[in-house]
């Protein structure tokens, strides 16, 4: 059994009140939940995200400061809460409209993250981001843009809308890869007009990347 994309669950409109919370429904076993979030504040103001009570590690924030966005990436790929419906809950501060998200993959073993980036500009139409895999992964990006109204924005070829949302005079829009893709170098991006960009974009793999081999050397 390969990683595989499982269910989406959104918090559907913008909220400035901590927190905001919304309905995960897994269809399969969950061995991962991505949860991506963007706001129009350029400040730091995510303090928590959990799943079903459980937390979640944050992968990734990316701000900028023209409109003052953020879009953060957040993940769990080991003891996953089994509970359907499961809650998803985001904790912040501030009073700036937030949005989130939440995927849920299937696979045979724990998930981890193969590789993250973010990318930042004060004026780029089309943004993309390439990360670079050694085994299939799923990709996932978050967008906070300039333009105004959640039309304005659309994934690449690659990618499904999970969900859009209007800030305002500003756009939200969290994406998923429609398949899984080969190691390489997947390429997470949007189809938007020149503003300004805050975006993330994580892989996420089967199996946990092993940490460095520890050498003890005894002394005699």
């Amino acid at each position: 059994m390969a990683i595989a994309h499982d269910a989406v669950g959104t918090s559907v409109a913008p909220d400035a009140s901590s927190p905001i919370s919304w309905t995960h429904n897994p269809v399969g076993t969950p061995r991962g939940i991505i949860v991506l979030i963007v706001t129009n504040d350029t400040t730091d103001t995510i303090t928590s995200v959990t799943y079903d009570g459980t937390a979640l590690s944050r992968v990734r924030w990316q701000n900028v400061g023209g409109e003052n966005g953020s879009a953060y990436a957040y993940f769990l790929g080991a003891s996953v809460p089994t509970t359907d419906p499961a809650t998803v809950t985001v904790n912040f501060t501030g009073i700036a409209n937030h949005m989130g998200c939440s995927i849920s993959v299937t696979a045979a073993d724990d998930t981890s993250v193969a590789h993250h980036l973010g990318l930042a500009s004060t004026s780029l139409a089309n943004p993309a981001i390439t990360l670079t895999t050694s085994v299939t992964t799923i990709t996932y990006g978050a967008l906070y843009s300039g333009t105004a109204g959640p039309t304005s924005t659309a994934p690449d070829a690659n990618h499904t809308d999970v969900q859009e949302t209007d800030l305002g005079p500003e756009t939200a829009s969290c994406i998923r890869r429609s398949a899984t893709v080969a190691a390489g170098s997947p390429v997470v991006g949007w189809t938007v007009a020149a503003d300004d960009v805050a975006a993330v974009a994580i892989a996420v793999r089967e199996g946990v990347v092993a940490g460095p081999t520890r050498r003890i050397f005894v002394v005699t």
